[in-house]
C-alpha cells in the first residue's frame, strides 16, 4: 500500500493496513518478506495461491496471525 500511496494520486478513505509493513515490524529477522516466506514461517507452507480470492484470504490470515504476534513467541 505504501508503494501505491507514494506513486499514485489514489486516496484511500478507509483505514489501510499494509501486511508487508506489519510483517517487517513483527518479524524483523526474516530475510525476505514474500507471502510464501511469511506462510512458511507461520507453518502454512501448504497454501496454494491460484486465484485472487485465495490471495485475499491468505492475506487476511497473515494479518490475523501477525496482529497480536510477539517476537518472543517464536525463534526465527
Amino acid at each position: 500500500m505504501n508503494f501505491i500511496k507514494a506513486n499514485t494520486n489514489i486516496k484511500f478513505e478507509n483505514e489501510v493496513i499494509d501486511t508487508l509493513t506489519l510483517s517487517k515490524k513483527k518479524l524483523p529477522n526474516l530475510k525476505i518478506y514474500t507471502i510464501k516466506a511469511i506462510l512458511e514461517f507461520s507453518g502454512n507452507s501448504d497454501v496454494v495461491l491460484n486465484r485472487s480470492i485465495d490471495y485475499a484470504r491468505v492475506i487476511a490470515k497473515v494479518f490475523e496471525t501477525l496482529k497480536d504476534y510477539k517476537l518472543e513467541n517464536k525463534s526465527q
